[in-house]
């Protein structure tokens, strides 16, 4: 008996079941797939600073650690109509479960999405990104005030940071980095409206948009109420009709549920509708043309992010105002790129009195020395603004002569070395260059901030290049690199220039302690603009700390450091005094280097 086992029933009925699954199946399979290749689904479409994020994160995507292998296939499951059809309700049962299938996405409290690019921010960014985005945006604020033009930043806080109590327990939304940002700018001398107190006494949900990267309505109220309000010295009533708004549609915008793999048209974002955002319209109607046409005169210029294009800001400070401001904004785009672009197509027949720039704090960590959007805008309003024009060359022996190597596609071939060019890093310090060859060349100018391709006709031609660099310790070198071998054949001589008027500028002598220290008391009144410059007697090398006391425009004490850890045979150093503009330079301690100083405070070339 135990070697009898029991048999399987193999009868015919079960065969024909099992012939009917695998047939249901198959056709499932090919008519899915037929009707996917006969009506391919609509790809989603990104744009601006999302799209720019989310090919970001697609480039950093591990073979080995097998983000790759599940972008893949979240991608495959999204690329066909069925699956399009089904993959959205899905991702709905996983984000009300509190996770996502997009790791790009940290999902909150109450449904809450952020960008976990803005979240978890790279350290080894964070500070050299805040140096290099303040310095870049210091190079813009004095170009613009060598032609008497006022211009001020507005940093928008990340959502991570002003909606912390919606990120899930245990992540910090760091929202003293934010506030640091802001210090820099304010450093440097920049008008900066700080939001970041007022739009804490917001409710989250009136701060940021629960499920997209944009601030809701009451923020940009609060925004509008700040600038006028601290910005006192912005045109206002000088619309006599007055402007009003109405309100439209309701809309609900929710990008981010596009991370997530929801489709923006998809039936399953209604599932996570939150309040509405409402469409703003200003009063009397077509009044905002006109003021972009200038058929309504203005002086101001406000210049966003897609914080703000569609999301009508010009129009609530024109209402906040009671006088037109100009929008030069474009849908997706940083304000740099949005400031250039427009400045570039009516600098010879509008020039504003007034530029307010929004900054993105979140910028802080993406801006790098590459040729990105912000860094290369920045420089290009520079030479709009005549950079080249408003320089004086530094007097010869205050230097070494740069480094010359054996031409290459791709190396340096003139180059000053590191710790040989001391400053601020925020284009108070320029180099010319004067190209003379027999056909058309292309370079890479380099410094720690910046790396920018330049184009040199046939002959001879220069440019002068603003030197940004970053910190924590400006590196204090630049060098130009052939990009092609027609450029091989071309020579290239250089000449160092400064923005500060050093030739007309206040110079005082200071007091010797011990063997590397020295210390002056200017007690010196500083203007917008001015520089602080130092020369030595003799070439000196080492660490080198300059640190300035005094009080700001409100009369508050301040003090300004500036480190140099690797001088390398140098002469001359100067650094911008923002932070001191309205208020007295007290008094100066510089330890390394020489002690036979000679300062300099001196005012912007072209400012009145």
């Amino acid at each position: 008996m135990g070697d009898v086992l029991i048999q399987p029933d193999v009868g015919s009925g079960r065969v024909r079941a099992q012939r009917f699954v695998a047939g249901a199946f198959l056709a499932v399979i090919i008519a899915t797939g037929a009707a996917e290749v006969i009506f391919p689904p609509p790809r989603v479409v990104l744009l601006g600073q999302e799209k720019r994020d989310f090919d970001e994160a697609a480039k950093q995507k591990d073979f080995w650690d097998g983000s790759l292998a599940q972008s893949l296939e979240t991608d495959f499951r999204l690329q066909g109509r069925v699956r399009r059809l089904l993959a959205p309700y899905w991702s709905a049962l996983m984000l009300n479960l509190g996770d996502t299938p997009d790791d790009e996405l940290i999902v909150g409290k109450d449904g809450w999405l952020f960008l976990r690019a803005r979240v978890e921010l790279r350290p080894a960014r964070m500070d050299r990104g805040r140096e290099l985005l303040a310095n870049l945006y210091s190079l813009v604020r004095r170009s613009f005030a060598s032609e008497n033009v006022e211009f001020l930043c507005v940093p928008i806080p990340r959502k991570a940071s002003i909606c912390a109590e919606k990120l899930p327990d245990g992540i910090d939304g760091d929202m003293a980095y934010d506030r640091s940002v802001v210090e820099a700018f304010e450093a440097r001398g920049i008008h900066t409206i700080d939001l970041i107190p007022h739009l804490e006494t917001l409710p989250a949900h009136g701060r940021y948009l629960r499920h997209d990267t944009h601030w809701a309505l009451p923020a940009r109220l609060e925004t509008a109420e700040q600038i006028k309000r601290q910005a006192p010295e912005l045109p206002r009533g000088e619309f006599a009709e007055g402007f009003s708004h109405t309100y439209g549609a309701d809309h609900f915008p929710s990008g981010l549920l596009a991370f997530a793999g929801i489709d923006l048209r998809h039936p399953a974002k209604e599932y996570f509708q939150g309040a509405p955002d409402r469409e703003l319209k200003l009063v009397p109607a077509g009044a905002e043309e006109k003021i972009d046409a200038h058929e309504i005169p203005s002086d101001v210029l406000y210049v966003g992010s897609s914080f703000s294009a569609g999301f009508w800001m010009r129009a609530i400070l024109c209402e906040a105002l009671q006088s037109a401001v100009v929008d030069g904004s474009e849908f997706g785009q940083q304000p740099l790129y949005s400031l250039h672009k427009r400045l570039t197509s009516e600098r010879r027949t509008w020039t504003p009195r007034y530029v307010v720039s929004e900054v993105p704090i979140y910028q802080a960590v993406d801006v790098t020395r590459l040729t990105t959007p912000t860094t290369r805008s920045a420089l290009g309003i520079a030479m709009l603004m005549n950079y080249a024009e408003r320089v004086q060359e530094i007097p010869d022996g205050y230097f070494d002569a740069p480094k010359t190597r054996t031409p290459a596609v791709g190396s340096p071939l003139v180059q000053h070395m590191q710790g040989t060019l001391l400053s601020s890093g925020d284009g108070v310090l320029g180099l010319g260059l004067v190209f003379d060859g027999e056909s058309r060349s292309r370079w890479q100018f380099s410094t720690s901030g910046t790396a920018i391709e330049l184009a040199a006709r046939k002959g001879q031609l220069e440019r002068v290049l603003p030197i940004c660099e970053t910190t924590p310790g400006i590196a204090g070198f630049a060098w130009l690199s052939p990009l092609s071998k027609e450029s091989l054949g071309t020579s290239v001589k250089t000449r160092i220039v400064t923005t500060a008027d050093l030739a007309g500028g206040w110079k005082f002598r200071g007091e010797t302690r011990g063997d590397r220290a020295w210390e002056a008391t200017p007690r010196r009144a500083i203007a917008a603009c001015d520089s602080l410059a130092l020369r030595w007697d003799e070439f000196v090398s080492g660490s080198i700390e300059v640190r300035a006391t005094g009080t700001d425009r409100a009369g508050i004490a301040v003090e300004r450091v500036w480190s140099f850890p690797d001088a390398s045979h140098a002469r001359f150093l100067i650094v911008t005094l923002g932070l001191f503009e309205g208020g007295i330079l007290e008094r100066i301690d510089l330890t390394g280097g020489g002690t036979h100083v000679e300062g300099t405070i001196a005012g912007l070339i072209g400012s009145s």
